[in-house]
């Protein structure tokens, strides 16, 4: 659950109200703290609830609503070899997610500390804000999954402009955890290339308003007018997509069941979905489409 340091008990209520909000779509927290009404209720919920003792929000078990950047890895470790510690004191091994004779997977989630810099006309106020920030690792035999919650480097609340200064980002995170593995062992980027095209290549299932893709001597790109996508209204564009290596691409979902929205890097195995998830396991559904046509 978040943690919030009693220094910030100064009438500081709304910011936090506020930086869950950005943080959880509406009808998640309307539901977490029992209360009807639009944002301005659940802000007056969330600040009478500002104590370390009474705020109630797990970070895991809401992380499928979060807009998340996700990093795919292979490597080459058994399950009982994997390591167990990342960021020293700073991270909790939640639950084994699927536990099989073959198979063992690990969750984590980290815990870091922002520090915020409050702007109000000419005036600077530091702030600093613990709490924990949504980051999953899902370690299971041959494959990891570094899941990073997104979140705003900077944020508007009332007359003042708060600024994240937080100290380490998603290549931090990626950097610490390969620290975890030792030198010794060769962590690369799952290229999901097959699998996003597979997914693609399915009828009614995802298509895309912008991508790209490798030709022999350039990037080639091609953007949709409003509205339209590319497989359904530039097959001939998508036949050749489908031929060649894809690099970065936007996609709209057409089933209910995975993120309305996403984009992809398949090449270096990066997933974004940069809206909120109304489906708290369509982000783990995605990944499993994609990795199933990935074999």
């Amino acid at each position: 659950m978040p943690q919030w340091s009693d220094a910030m008990f100064d009438n500081s209520g709304s910011k936090i109200a506020r930086r869950l909000l950005e943080m959880y779509p509406l009808d998640v927290l309307r539901s977490e703290y029992d209360v009807k009404g639009d944002t301005e209720a659940v802000t007056e919920a969330i600040i009478a609830k500002t104590t370390i003792a009474d705020l109630k929000l797990d970070c895991l078990r809401l992380m499928g609503h979060c807009r998340q950047h996700i990093y795919l890895f292979g490597h080459p470790l058994k399950a009982g070899q994997l390591p167990r510690v990342f960021f020293g004191n700073n991270v909790e091994e939640k639950q084994v997610a699927d536990e099989k004779d073959t198979c063992v997977d690990h969750e984590y989630l980290l815990k870091l500390t922002y520090q915020f810099v409050e702007v109000i006309g000419q005036t600077a106020k530091n702030r600093v804000l613990h709490l924990w920030w949504p980051l999953k690792l899902i370690i299971a035999p041959g494959l990891l999954q570094i899941r990073v919650t997104i979140m705003e480097r900077n944020t508007r609340i009332g007359k003042g402009i708060y600024f994240d200064n937080r100290d380490i980002d998603d290549e931090g995170v990626i950097q610490s955890v390969m620290a975890g593995f030792g030198a010794g062992v060769q962590v690369i980027p799952l290229d999901i290339t097959k699998g996003v095209k597979g997914l693609w290549d399915e009828k009614d299932t995802i298509d895309s308003p912008y991508a790209s893709h490798k030709t022999a001597n350039s990037i080639d790109t091609s953007e949709m007018d409003k509205g339209q996508t590319i497989k359904k209204h530039a097959p001939e564009r998508f036949k050749k997509m489908m031929a060649e290596p894809l690099r970065k691409s936007v996609f709209r979902s057409e089933i209910d069941t995975l993120p309305y929205a996403f984009a992809t890097e398949p090449d270096k195995g990066k997933i974004a979905v940069r809206r909120f998830c109304e489906d708290p396991d369509s982000v783990n559904q995605l990944i499993r489409e994609i990795l199933n046509r990935n074999k």
